[in-house]
């Protein structure tokens, strides 16, 4: 199963982006969506609107996130 995650940003300027910002998306989705993305594609590409520049996670980059998203949730 492939996720398709649009990135659009608001800002005055024309920001463009980066890997702290596509890293900030995966986290939006949630837990139970990453673990899915882990599962099922053991991957992820984020590409920007704009510039098409592509962000690519590993395995185990998502599982970072992942475990960063339940340490969050558990000491704040």
């Amino acid at each position: 199963m492939t996720f398709v995650l649009r990135l659009f940003w608001k800002s005055r300027k024309m920001e463009c982006c980066n890997r702290k910002r596509a890293k900030k998306a995966l986290k939006s989705l949630g837990k139970e969506q990453l673990s899915v993305i882990i599962n099922e594609d053991k991957k992820a590409e984020i590409v920007c609107p704009y510039c098409n520049s592509k962000y690519n996670f590993s395995e185990i980059e998502l599982k970072n996130i992942l475990m960063e998203l339940k340490w969050k949730k558990e000491y704040y």
